[in-house]
């Protein structure tokens, strides 16, 4: 089974190069994030530019997901999953 999915924003933001600690210096916060309920979706927005960024370990934890299924074992997801995995079916 699955045991460390990583989640973690961009060192910077990559439109307007701010720093999450230039943004807590300036807005009272660094990156906001936002989850896809029941799904592996992340997005860090930036409170300066308001763009949208991904978790930065998104691809390595799309290749341990596609390993455990490969290898076999049970990926566990709700009933409402929105968990899509590119090499195959839904689960």
């Amino acid at each position: 089974m699955i045991k460390d999915l990583k989640c973690e924003p961009p060192a910077t933001c990559i439109y307007c190069e701010m720093t999450s600690e230039e943004m807590g210096e300036k807005y009272g916060i660094g990156f906001m994030l936002f989850a896809e309920p029941n799904s592996t979706m992340m997005f860090f927005q930036c409170p300066n530019c308001h763009a949208l960024m991904g978790n930065i370990h998104a691809a390595e934890n799309t290749k341990q997901l596609l390993e455990e299924r490969k290898a076999g074992k049970s990926i566990l997801a709700s009933r409402k999953s929105r968990l899509w995995l590119p090499e195959g079916k839904q689960n």
